[in-house]
Parts: structure tokens; sequence; C-alpha cells
């Protein structure tokens, strides 16, 4: 199913603290099964073209922007940004739409949000879909940033590494923050980009063509930083917090589907693999020729559909 010229029926703004007020947007039918759907990144946003894979005439769709991305503002904040604050929007937008439970689909950074959105408020929790699982753990921070991508894409993180001072590459993530913080505008531009160019290059099992879409370089530096901002704060999570048994137990009663792209090397399986066995109950589909992109890998964007549409 294709919603690609799908408009809001309602949108707005929903104060969340003294400074964040997040940017929401709903979508298909207002009596509907209700959806909401968290955004990857951290630092990505809420589009439209989020709500393709759902049936407008079934489903409510909800969307929103986190705190300091897309529309939200102020753009940018870092203040009181922290992953919990994140879990908390969740639940404040869900009282604010005045929806008793919801499915939450949940991909990438958006599963993180998600699973620990479930183990604070299971009862709130219809049913769990998440792609491409991110527990935020040091061993996946890892992967990412050290030792795995860069590793497999050696040709795409060169183009990246190079533009930073010999002296900074073995703390290249310490020195992007603190670029991303100062006042070089000039700096910034050069060096967030290829930073979220790097990562773009790593999401896709086939490479996506270049557009000439022109890019949004306040929009891309504020993704950057944003980004940034969590990972040299190991996302303000404690290592392996979601799988702790005392946590990982409150999910038992909720139907969960698990969707993980074979060749993902953003998120790459093992994470998928142990929330399947931590959780006996939940259905791990693996597909086989995707990557991490839920829109421009065809087989993910037909898993996806299908189990949206799949009754527990």
């Amino acid at each position: 199913m294709k919603n690609e010229d799908a408009i809001p029926y309602n949108d707005g703004y929903l104060q969340v603290s003294d400074k964040h007020k997040i940017y929401y947007h709903q979508y298909g039918k207002p009596d509907g099964e209700v959806i909401i759907q968290l955004h990857g990144g951290p630092g990505s946003n809420s589009k439209p073209k989020h709500v393709e894979p759902y049936d407008l005439k079934r489903f409510r769709v909800v969307l929103f922007d986190q705190r300091g991305c897309g529309k939200s503002e102020p753009k940018g904040l870092l203040e009181n940004n922290t992953t919990k604050d994140l879990v908390e929007d969740i639940e404040r937008l869900r009282e604010h739409l005045q929806i008793d439970k919801w499915y939450i689909h949940g991909p990438s950074w958006g599963s993180t949000l998600a699973l620990l959105y479930a183990e604070k408020y299971p009862d709130r929790v219809r049913k769990l879909l998440l792609r491409g699982v991110f527990f935020a753990s040091k061993a996946e921070d890892d992967w990412l940033f050290k030792f795995g991508a860069n590793q497999l894409f050696p040709d795409k993180f060169d183009d990246f590494i190079q533009l930073i001072p010999e002296n900074k590459r073995d703390k290249y993530l310490e020195y992007l923050y603190e670029v991303a913080k100062g006042d070089d505008e000039e700096l910034k531009e050069k060096l967030l980009i290829a930073y979220g160019n790097w990562e773009g290059s790593i999401l896709s099992l086939i490479p996506e063509k270049d557009d000439d879409e022109e890019i949004d370089i306040e929009r891309e530096i504020n993704s950057s930083t944003i980004m940034l901002h969590y990972v040299n704060n190991n996302f303000f999570l404690e290592d392996g917090e979601i799988l702790k048994d005392e946590n990982i137990q409150k999910l038992k009663n909720i139907p969960i589907v698990i969707i993980n792209g074979r060749y993902d090397i953003v998120t790459p399986m093992i994470s998928a693999w142990k929330l399947h066995k931590a959780l006996p109950h939940s259905i791990l589909d693996i597909v086989h020729l995707a990557g991490h992109h839920g829109s421009t890998d065809v087989e993910m964007v037909k898993a996806i559909e299908k189990w949206i549409d799949f009754d527990f």
C-alpha cells in the first residue's frame, strides 16, 4: 500500500518541558486502530512518507519529531535532551491525544525508544513492531563507530576520516562533538555533513542513487549534532539496560514482531537475535536480501507491510 500523497488530518505542538515542545502529525482514520511510529536517529525526524506502509482506511497513524529534531522547537537544543526525556514525551503525547493503547513501530533508534517505553508502560502497548533492533549498547556503538562498519565500507569511511585532523582521529567522535557545540560554522558544515554522509552510505543493501534534491545544510548539521550528543553520552543509558531480566520480562505479554535485514550494517542481526532469545514468544523475520533501510530495500518494504497487517 502506498500513501505517497497523504496529508495529516491533524497536527500541532505539545509542550513537554519548560524549553521543549514537540511537533506531531496524524494520518488516516481518526477512530481507527492507533499506531505510533518512532523515527530513527538520534537526530533524524518524522516524514509524511513514513505512513506509506499503513492502511490509512484502518489505522490512525501518529508521527512526531523528537526533542530538537525536525519541526520540534527549539531546533537542536541539547539541554534536557536525553533518552529518558524522549520516552516520557511518548507517554505525554499519548495522554495529550487521549489514546488508551497503541501499536508501536520502532525502526532503528526508534526500536530503542519503543523497547524502553514498553518496559516503562507495558499496559499501554498493544503490539511492538521492531525493525533494525538497537540496544544502544557499547558493543553496538563500537561496531558502528570504531571497528565494524568502517571495515566493510573502508572507502566510504576514508572519504570522511581524511577530513579529521590526524591527531584527532583516534577520538574523532569526541572531536566532532566539540565542533558541533562550537561557533565555527564553516567547520561544522564541512565535518558534520561529511559525518552524516558516511552514516548514510551504509544504510542500504544496494547503494541509493544520488538525486538532485538540495541538501538542507541546517537540518543536516542539526541531525549530526544531536546524534553526537547521544553517542558521546552513551545514549544516556546503562550498558545492557534494556536486556536486564527485570526489564525485559515486562514485555513477555506483549505481542512482538522483530524484523532485521540479514546484511544490516548499522544494526547487525545479533541484537535482533538476542532480543528474540530473551523473548521466545516474539516472531523474528530475517529479511535475507536487505540492509538497514526500510524504504529503499525492496524486501524490507515487503516485510514491513506484511507484519503491519498481521493479526495476533
